[in-house]
């Protein structure tokens, strides 16, 4: 007999990465975290020794993802604290700059993490 795991995640940071000149959504920016609380440092210094040498190809990561579709990004279970994320679109070459944008992630009365947007 299989059992089940029951697995609750909370997305702690989202956003939609957009041309600045049309605000079109853009699909396939990488969204960076360049700054995070020395928590996360810990948590990704570990999982990045599980990974070895594959660790810096992988294009989802605790620290990194790519934006859909829509142009929609999230990052999930996050701790406390104050981030600097940056979106960019390399695979097009010189034509998109970088963003950077600075957020924070804290939680409500109820200790809940409230969802923080980054614009």
């Amino acid at each position: 007999m299989t059992d089940w795991q029951v697995v609750q995640r909370r997305v702690s940071l989202a956003g939609i990465v957009t041309d600045a000149a049309t605000l079109a959504p853009l699909a396939g920016a990488t969204v960076k975290i360049l700054s995070m609380p020395r928590s996360l440092q810990s948590r990704i210094g570990l999982v990045r020794l599980q990974f070895g040498k594959t660790w810096d190809a992988l294009k989802e990561r605790a620290d990194r993802t790519q934006t859909r579709n829509d142009g929609l990004f999230l990052f999930l279970d996050l701790p406390e604290g104050e981030y600097t994320l940056e979106a960019s679109l390399t695979a097009l070459g010189t034509r998109y700059g970088s963003a950077t944008a600075k957020c924070v992630v804290s939680p409500d009365a109820q200790r809940n993490t409230k969802l923080q947007q980054v614009t």
